[in-house]
Order: C-alpha cells, then sequence, then structure tokens
C-alpha cells in the first residue's frame, strides 16, 4: 500500500496502521456509501481476503508541486493496479483553486480521492511539508513515508511491497517457502508436533497420535492415575494397513507419516519386517511404548 501525504508522518517505518476512515470526494469506486475505510484493503479483516499493496498521497489543491505531480501519481498506478496497487489521494484546502472533482477531472484521475479536511488522514501520517507519500504492505505496515515526491523511492516501495504479497498469498507475514502452512494464515507458524508442518493445516497429530506405527491413527483411553488419556495403538492392523499403503503406492497422508518403522526416510518393503518383528517381540505391549516415536532400527 503506498500513502502519498502532502504533509506530515507521526506513524514511521515499520509501524502498523490502525484502521481510518475518511469521506470520499471523488472516485468512489467500490465505495458506494461515500466512505473511503483503510482496512477494506486489510485481506486479514475484510471479506473478500483479497491483499492490497496502499499508496497514500497527501496534498492541497494549491500547492504547485501537488499539481504536477497529480498525473504521475495516475501513470504509476495504471501501471501496477492489476499487481494490486491501491492509490488514495487524502486532499484539503479545496477550490483553491481546484474542487475535489475540478482535481480529479483536470489531471485525469481515476483513484479515489478524499476529502481530509478534518485532518484524519494527517494526524497519522503528517510531518514535514507536502506533498507527503506512504507505501503500506500488505501487512498494514509503513514501509516507506517521506514529505516531497521521491518517484524511484516510492517506485522501489511499491515493487517491493507487491513481491512480498505475491509470496506471502496468505498474509501471514511468512513468505511461502518459509510458511508451514503457506495457504492457512497462521502468523505464530505452531507446529505442535514438530513435523514441519503448522498445526493450523496439519491434520495429522505425529506427537499424539500418529505416532511411528499407528497408521490407522487409533487411540484407546487408559486410566493413569486419576485421569483418563488417550494413547495411540498400534497393533497387526497397522501392519496390514502398511502392507496395503506399500502395495497401492500410497505416499501421503496421516498413515504415510507414520510408516516409515526404521526412520530411514523411506517406506518400503523393509518397514513391514520392522513392524512385524516389533509386533511378535510385543514391543507395544501394555501401551507402554506405544506413546512414543520408535527408536530407529538398524
Amino acid at each position: 500500500m503506498l500513502i502519498s501525504f502532502c504533509f506530515s508522518l507521526p506513524l514511521q517505518v515499520g509501524d502498523v496502521v490502525p484502521d481510518f476512515s475518511v469521506p470520499i470526494c471523488a472516485n468512489p469506486g467500490d465505495d458506494p456509501d461515500g466512505i473511503f475505510r483503510f482496512y477494506t484493503y486489510n485481506g486479514n479483516t475484510n471479506p473478500t481476503g483479497e491483499f492490497s499493496v496502499l499508496w497514500l498521497n497527501l496534498f492541497t489543491s494549491w500547492w504547485p508541486s501537488c499539481q504536477s505531480e497529480a498525473p504521475i501519481t495516475e501513470t504509476i498506478y495504471q501501471e501496477y493496479a492489476d499487481d494490486g496497487l491501491v492509490v488514495a489521494g487524502y486532499g484539503w484546502d479545496w477550490n483553491d483553486p481546484y474542487s475535489c472533482d475540478e482535481w480529479a477531472t483536470n489531471f485525469g484521475l481515476s483513484y479515489t480521492l478524499n476529502d481530509d479536511h478534518d485532518g484524519a488522514a494527517w494526524s497519522l501520517f503528517g510531518m514535514g511539508y507536502i506533498p507527503h507519500n506512504v507505501v503500506v504492505n500488505h501487512m498494514m505496515e509503513v514501509v516507506y513515508t517521506s514529505s516531497g515526491f521521491e518517484q524511484g523511492n516510492i517506485i522501489n516501495a511499491i515493487e517491493t511491497s507487491i513481491e512480498y504479497m505475491q509470496q506471502d498469498p496468505d498474509g501471514d507475514g511468512f513468505v511461502s517457502d518459509e510458511d508451514n502452512c503457506p495457504d492457512d494464515n497462521n502468523p505464530d507458524q505452531t507446529d505442535s508436533d514438530e513435523d514441519g508442518i503448522g498445526d493450523e493445516c496439519d491434520n495429522c497429530d505425529n506427537a499424539n497420535v500418529f505416532i511411528i506405527g499407528n497408521l490407522d491413527g487409533t487411540v484407546e483411553l487408559v486410566l493413569e492415575g486419576l485421569v483418563f488419556v488417550s494413547v495411540p495403538t498400534v497393533d497387526v492392523i497397522d501392519l496390514l494397513y502398511l502392507i496395503e499403503m506399500i502395495d497401492n503406492g500410497v505416499d501421503e497422508g496421516c498413515g504415510y507419516e507414520a510408516s516409515d518403522i526404521t526412520q530411514d526416510g523411506v517406506t518400503n518393503i523393509i518397514d513391514i519386517y520392522a513392524l512385524e518383528s516389533l509386533l511378535m517381540q510385543g514391543a507395544f505391549d501394555n501401551w507402554s511404548f506405544s506413546r512414543h516415536l520408535l527408536n530407529p532400527i538398524r
């Protein structure tokens, strides 16, 4: 998100922008009630789940540099709009010489213009002199803020933010290559069973249910002291499950995650022999062993 203002900026780079609303005065777009709500473009809170990068432009109608930069802003907007850039102008001191509608018409602007005569945007971002430009990424974090119109720096902030947004489609702040649930929003990245798959998208509890050997995921309630606890059960049914899985070439799912009996990184016929041997030895008798991962067989 890029925010361009003609005044000051209390929020600094790295700060999260709070939601705020300002009346729209030209080019309402998809805001028929005439209010520009900042978090409409926050994919973590809006109904669509769509994220945006925002550029806010703070300006006055009488300042010559704001006038000369308005069509440049439109050109940049047109170049990056399809990539998720939203531009919002925040102006005041209208009718000196342009009204809000005249500003949009005279400079050929298609992005939304907002009336900031009460200083809602200025109080958040304004500092220094006009114009003032701010870029906000899809996490609602300020990534660029500066008085003046440093076009190269603004474009760089936009491009960097768009690339970050595209690499983080679930909007949790982690790019897909580093996200343990790349399709689900999980900013805490919790992984209770430490299998590299986050709890938010992990259907297989490898710590308490689908332990090594418990391919069918069965558990039994066992009384420990005064409390019943769920304990995984490993038996001949799991052996039959393992044989069938290997015969059918199954290589995914919770059962598969519990199938590498020898812990050598490969599920094959050796694991069948290993599980059969352990069952014959009574390794799972009295549920004592089935609550823990098996020691590797070498």
